[in-house]
């Protein structure tokens, strides 16, 4: 056996494995205030009336559905790109996967700032710097 069958054999035995999304999958969100949000709610610090309680808790019945589903497409492109470098697709097939994950990523980084431009406008700016200053304490 030679070489380049081991090698084709190896990979076709490993691809099932390979294709798996690793933890690194997903890109780091931009940012991330939610968790931010409901620390800082539980621990009484945020102070939210009842109108903020509602929009916050209409905001996360419907928000994280729509993210995962983004990620979730997003891992699928990673993972063919993944494939398609490892068996020599060619340039233009890895160029469109490379484009299309791209886009993904971007459609990530617009969802979270859906997110803070929501925050904004319904947190007082005491209430946002709340959540804007834990937040940053959370990354430092």
């Amino acid at each position: 056996m030679n070489f380049k069958a081991i090698a084709l054999a190896t990979t076709l035995a490993l691809s099932p494995l390979m294709a798996q999304a690793a933890p690194s999958d997903l890109p780091t969100p931009i940012i991330e205030l939610m968790p931010q949000v409901k620390k800082l709610t539980e621990s009484g610090k945020l102070q939210l009336n009842a109108e903020q309680k509602k929009v916050l808790k209409d905001w996360m019945a419907s928000a994280p559905a729509k993210r995962k589903t983004i990620e979730e497409e997003y891992v699928k492109l990673r993972q063919e790109l993944r494939m398609a470098i490892l068996n020599n697709k060619d340039s233009i097939e890895r160029e469109k996967l490379t484009s299309a994950l791209l886009a993904k990523e971007e459609e990530l980084i617009k969802m979270r700032s859906l997110c803070h431009r929501m925050l904004v406008k319904e947190l007082t700016p005491e209430q946002y710097e709340l959540v804007k200053t834990a937040y940053l304490s959370s990354i430092n």
